[in-house]
């Protein structure tokens, strides 16, 4: 398998180190270390420099924790780590050790330690940390990962005899040798190895800065990494750090001069793998505003406080080979096609992966398909702002494109163009050189005489790219999402490698989460184990949750056990609206009647206009009712509206809207209004989606009453 480049998400950073010894006084405690330690460690979790994930850091700095006890917590991190790594899609790559503090000898062999806070003087051998006993563990539990240890060991402070005679040189000889690989290495870009950064040389020690703000070393290596080197490398190899370490600190008298060793190279060396980001080579501003206008948008917008964010469900996945055109199909000669459960702890962008970025997500309403490709679209952004050479991940919503029914190309640009507020020329250029990963919600919004068109445009679009190379025969990542009733009902196959269906909850999955909700959700999970109705309408995690908010602290004596599956869902939606609407805490700015009045007449706007997705330009004359449009091509403003600019058109619409009582005239503080009460989702600046298709059809088959009196004070 090719080796990868190295990333944060695939990278694991132990710091260890100590800034006090209590129990060896001949070692010189000082606030240089501690401060070296925070500087680092702020550095690698910025997100804006190295944006490591918290979750990947170990920092046993300053740890009060025996050295047996910090090897068992090395172990078990590493363990359980790279464990739930492979699990979200992100295996471990790479492991970087980093040491501050002191280093010292033990023994006639002159073994190497580092010295740990709980390290006495007496017993140096057992109280401090062995280079050999650390060596051991590092290669064994991660040996399937590139190791660099970093060493800014000081052996000034309080140094015997022999540590005139260059005791710093034997320590790394002695660490050199405890990582050694003795075979012949083998040529190409290592999967694993060891390489070592230390920062002296036998002929200087270790040194804190003058003023005590930290160790030299450190300092001069941060500030390498935050400087870089000129362009055309966007990221910085274990030996260029050292040269411009080495080169910072040339001019200063006495300062170290690091080293770097690479004993393990039975794959290559580890040193010369690019690995710190430069922050020399000055990133595509255009990749990375949209790129954050994608993340804010649908990740830190919609799916971080989605409806159920608070208490996710471990979503089972099924393999369904035949809802697919997979021309290796025939090769592999399936004879099966039924679903194949996947293992429970697969997760999206695993699936992803193994698909090579071709993949159908299938599920029923409100099963979590979307909040899964929201997942996986957040896996494939960090991966997109850690590599431009990545095409960059964009949610799109397939629903606008029965509206004019182009080639996918074209409806992408226009999309870029209005949804995200991406200049034609550019959003042509991102197409037409397959920067965009497209990521394809909702082609069951397409309505239904239109789409299997809308398969062949997608089906044409990714025979006729290949990859940006021009090679034919890789095909471009794409991923879709449907509900599984509506794409298998017409009998056109998306060209794509897998599908994979969305499980219903089990019962034991949903006696689960009803237990984890407290007593006041006892009398729900009686009442769902008693009716087989319950049981298959809480199989979803969309009604799960709006069962557990409808019905928090209330009886299930009012839903009717007589009523078929669809009448239960109405009167459990019906619950939740009503719950959600009585919310004490919130600001009440609107009543009921008129809220549910309003996202009533959006709802089946919408749905006439075969959108899901909101925003106030798609207003439109054809908005109007048969009678508000008679009324207009008698008054004077029918000029406005039908020849008039955009501006003037949308402010006269809005004003016959409001007349009407269709809609308040502060239309987006009612509709931020309603996605504070959990109705309506903000997508981005000025859009708006139904939190989910199920709530929609709701609103849109309400049968409301006249329009409601907009009292004064809510207008503006």
């Amino acid at each position: 398998m090719e080796a990868q480049a190295p990333s944060p998400q695939t990278t694991l950073l132990i710091l260890l180190g100590a800034s006090a010894w209590p129990f060896s006084p001949e070692f010189s405690s000082s606030p240089a270390f501690a401060n070296a330690a925070r500087i680092l460690r702020a550095y690698f979790l910025n997100p804006r420099l190295f944006g490591l994930p918290a979750e990947n850091l170990l920092d046993l700095f300053d740890s009060d924790k025996s050295a047996d006890e910090l090897d068992v917590e090395i172990s078990q991190f590493l363990e359980r780590r790279l464990i739930d790594m492979k699990k979200a899609g992100n295996a471990g790559r790479d492991l970087l050790l980093y040491f501050i503090g002191h280093g010292g000898f033990v023994g006639h062999d002159s073994d190497f330690y580092l010295a740990i806070r709980r390290t006495r003087m007496d017993s140096p051998r057992a109280s401090g940390m062995q280079m050999l006993s650390l060596a051991d563990t590092l290669t064994e539990r991660a040996r399937h990962l590139r190791r660099i240890i970093i060493l800014d060991c000081s052996f000034a402070a309080a140094a015997s005899s022999a540590f005139e005679a260059g005791p710093d040189q034997v320590a790394i000889e002695k660490t050199v040798d405890a990582f050694q690989v003795r075979y012949k290495a083998v040529v190409g870009f290592p999967t694993k190895g060891t390489t070592l950064l230390c920062s002296s040389s036998h002929k200087s020690p270790s040194l804190l800065l003058p003023d005590g703000s930290s160790t030299m070393f450190t300092k001069a290596f941060l500030d390498a990494l935050i400087q870089g080197t000129p362009p055309p490398r966007d990221h910085l190899t274990l030996r260029d750090v050292k040269d411009l370490v080495a080169d910072l600190l040339s001019e200063t008298r006495n300062a170290p001069r690091p080293v770097v060793f690479s004993p393990d190279q039975s794959e290559g060396d580890v040193a010369d793998i690019p690995f710190f980001p430069n922050p020399a080579v000055p990133k595509d501003p255009n990749r990375q505003r949209m790129l954050e206008k994608v993340r804010t948008s649908w990740i830190t917008g919609l799916l971080e406080p989605s409806l159920h964010g608070e208490a996710l469900i471990t979503l089972r996945l099924g393999e369904q080979p035949d809802a697919v055109a997979n021309p290796w199909g025939l090769v592999l000669q399936q004879s099966d096609q039924s679903t194949l459960l996947l293992p429970p702890t697969t997760s999206i962008a695993q699936v992803y992966t193994e698909a090579a970025g071709e993949l159908l997500i299938l599920g029923e309403s409100g099963s979590g398909k979307t909040t899964l490709l929201l997942e996986l679209a957040r896996y494939l952004l960090d991966r997109a702002a850690e590599d431009e050479n990545l095409p960059m991940p964009v949610v799109f919503n397939l629903s606008s494109w029965a509206v004019k029914r182009q080639s996918l190309p074209d409806w992408l640009m226009e999309e870029l163009n209005s949804k995200y507020q991406i200049l034609r020329k550019l959003a042509q250029s991102w197409v037409d050189n397959n920067r965009i990963l497209p990521l394809l919600d909702g082609l069951d919004e397409v309505t239904p005489i239109h789409l299997a068109a809308c398969v062949d445009a997608i089906n044409i679009y990714r025979q006729e790219r290949g990859s940006s190379k021009g090679e034919s025969s890789v095909a471009l990542p794409t991923v879709v999402c449907s509900r599984t009733a509506d794409y298998l009902s017409q009998t056109k196959r998306l060209l794509l490698r897998s599908a994979v269906v969305v499980q219903p909850l089990t019962a034991d999955q949903v006696d689960n989460s009803l237990a984890s909700a407290g007593k006041e959700m006892e009398a729900a999970r009686i009442a769902i184990h008693n009716d087989s109705v319950l049981r298959e309408l809480a199989a979803t995690p969309l009604m799960l949750s709006i069962l557990t908010l409808g019905y928090y602290e209330k009886s299930f004596d009012n839903l009717s056990a007589t009523v078929s599956p669809e009448k239960q869902r109405q009167q459990v939606l019906a619950a939740y609206v009503e719950r959600v609407l009585q919310r004490r805490g919130a600001n009440i700015r609107y009543t009921p009647q008129q809220t549910i009045y309003w996202l009533a007449w959006l709802a089946r706007q919408l749905v006439r206009h075969h959108q899901v997705t909101f925003s106030i330009e798609l207003v439109q004359p054809d908005w109007l009712s048969e009678s508000q449009l008679h009324q207009l091509s008698r008054s004077p403003a029918a000029k406005l509206v039908f020849r008039g600019n955009s501006y003037v058109k949308q402010i006269v619409l809005r004003l016959l809207l409001w007349r009407a009582g269709d809609m308040p005239w502060n239309y987006s503080g009612f509709l931020d209004y309603a996605a504070e009460r959990v109705l309506l989702n903000k997508v981005g600046k000025g859009s708006y989606t139904f939190i989910n298709r199920l709530l929609l059809e709701y609103f849109a088959e309400l049968d409301t009453a006249s329009a409601p009196y907009e009292a004064v004070g809510q207008t503006m």
